[in-house]
């Protein structure tokens, strides 16, 4: 649907990256200054680049056949880290604005207020709009345009976790209802996790690595671009009830059970994705009793890797069918004397559900 091979040179960053970008959410992903937005901007016509760009068949750049379309005239829509909404109008002038300069079939108006729950904000002031409700507004100013591109440049940066965890799922939503693939800029894995069904992992103006986030983000040798601090997995679950009263919901992990906060108006039985963190999984020889930690699973010790040089150690984790992971240190692995093949008990004390499912 998009590709591209792209060269873009500026003071500190010599840009080359290649890629082909199919429908749904495509993460950008990858540390500040590693070329992440220049490549978005260089996609969008904003930067003065080289290479090939082609989308849905139409050539938007070609330096050797003398080709480059100018952004206005490719269907983009484009969303930065700051709304950009236009002070002088409320709301919905802000909207009606985009929306008289729609480029092809969009979202009904009525349809992006009721998704973005915008109604109550219509006639305010953008001045009176809080980081998330501008965010919001300017979503929803994005997709009324009509783009056959989202483009989203950190859109979530600037604004409270709360409210980042409110709106991840309302990206995912509109890519999912308009059919309309996205490019998702940034430097957050947990985001990435949420909303993207595809990553290209960048650095230094090079794509280290592409594919779905479960492959990413469980890789050891990029673990220099995911953070060894935020390393870990992504594993099936499915769910087995709610418990309103706790607001948990129990779920099914290879035939054993693990708790999280409770997700609403998901089904029994459906299958989700839930992230766990290698520094949020303990390992004990014996079940623990007198705990708070509440997920307590049977396991295998499958494998131990130790981080030379570091004080600490990746132990994997079997749990059946699927394999976690555990950072502890070197000395409780010699303490505890662990070894490949070991039955222990894996404590998992926080797990992140990826919102895509839901």
């Amino acid at each position: 649907m998009l590709s591209f091979q792209i060269q873009h040179l500026k003071e500190d960053l010599d840009l080359n990256i290649s890629a082909d970008i199919g429908s749904g959410v495509t993460a950008l992903f990858g540390p500040s200054g590693g070329g992440k937005t220049s490549l978005l901007r260089s996609i969008a016509g904003l930067n003065q680049s080289t290479g090939s760009i082609v989308f849905k068949g139409q050539t938007w750049l070609d330096t050797q056949q003398n080709i480059n379309v100018p952004t206005h005239k490719r269907p983009v829509g484009l969303m930065f880290q700051d709304a950009r909404l236009f002070p002088h109008l409320n709301v919905e002038e802000n909207l009606r604005f985009a929306q008289s300069r729609q480029r092809s079939r969009a979202l009904p108006f009525d349809d992006a207020i009721e998704i973005l729950e915008l109604s109550n904000l219509l006639h305010r002031d953008t001045s009176r709009l809080s980081g998330g409700e501008k965010q919001r507004v300017a979503l929803a100013r994005t997709v009324l345009s009509g783009p056959e591109l989202l483009l989203l440049d950190e859109p979530l940066a600037a604004i409270d976790l709360e409210r980042k965890y409110e709106i991840l799922p309302y990206v995912e939503k509109l890519s999912r209802m308009l059919a309309v693939p996205t490019i998702y800029v940034s430097h957050s894995v947990d985001e990435v996790i949420k909303v993207a069904d595809y990553v290209i992992a960048i650095d230094d103006g090079r794509r280290y690595a592409a594919g779905p986030p479960i492959d990413i983000f469980s890789r050891l040798d990029l673990e220099d671009l995911t953070g060894h601090f935020d390393a870990g997995v992504i594993v099936r679950a499915s769910v087995i009830n709610h418990e309103e009263r706790l607001q948990l919901t129990n779920l099914a992990l290879d035939g054993q059970s693990i708790a999280i906060p409770i997700v609403g108006d998901v089904a029994n039985g459906k299958s989700l994705s839930i992230r766990i963190r290698a520094r949020d999984v303990s390992l004990a020889l014996s079940p623990p009793a007198d705990i708070s930690i509440r997920n307590v699973l049977k396991a295998r010790i499958a494998k131990i890797v130790e981080n030379k040089n570091t004080p600490y150690a990746e132990v994997f984790v079997d749990l059946g069918e699927q394999t976690i992971r555990s950072r502890i240190t070197r000395a409780a692995t010699e303490a505890l004397h662990l070894q490949d093949g070991q039955q222990i008990y894996a404590l998992i004390k926080s797990v992140t559900l990826d919102t895509r499912n839901l």
